[in-house]
């Protein structure tokens, strides 16, 4: 992206890439605060076959995320669109996900993964209950 700004917030730079979105480090102008803003993909959204359906679904995780209240569950803050672009704001967490411990050399120890199972399953019980379902549960999206 070489834009610098989206809606208020200035972009610092990409933290990870994925699928169908990115996202980025960012500051809010407001509070001087660092966020985390997801940029949903112009390449599905301009897709004919399913830009629409991935639109609808990409506000409407915003809309539901941004309602959740839980210890651990990244926060919400806003979402919208700029230029075509759409756009969640976040909460910004720092440090590693999952994905640097599931290799033989740098496994975690069994309470700890029993500590993370533990909460990860309140977590996701507590969305499911609010109606929201996590369709991208793997190492990589647990922090």
């Amino acid at each position: 992206m070489t834009r610098t700004t989206i809606g208020k917030f200035q972009i610092l730079e990409l933290i990870d890439r994925g699928a169908t979105s990115s996202v980025y480090l960012a500051r809010d102008p407001f509070s001087g605060e660092n966020v985390a803003v997801k940029i949903a993909d112009q390449r599905m959204l301009n897709d004919l076959a399913v830009g629409a359906r991935f639109k609808k679904m990409f506000i409407n995780e915003a809309s539901l995320a941004g309602k959740l209240r839980h210890p651990h569950i990244v926060r919400v803050f806003d979402a919208g669109s700029d230029q075509d672009m759409h756009y969640i704001v976040m909460e910004l967490v720092r440090g590693k996900t999952l994905r640097q411990f599931c290799q033989v050399e740098s496994l975690l120890p069994i309470n700890d993964v029993i500590e993370i199972i533990f909460k990860c399953s309140n977590a996701f019980d507590y969305a499911y209950r609010q109606g929201l379902i996590h369709r991208d549960i793997k190492p990589a999206n647990i922090l």
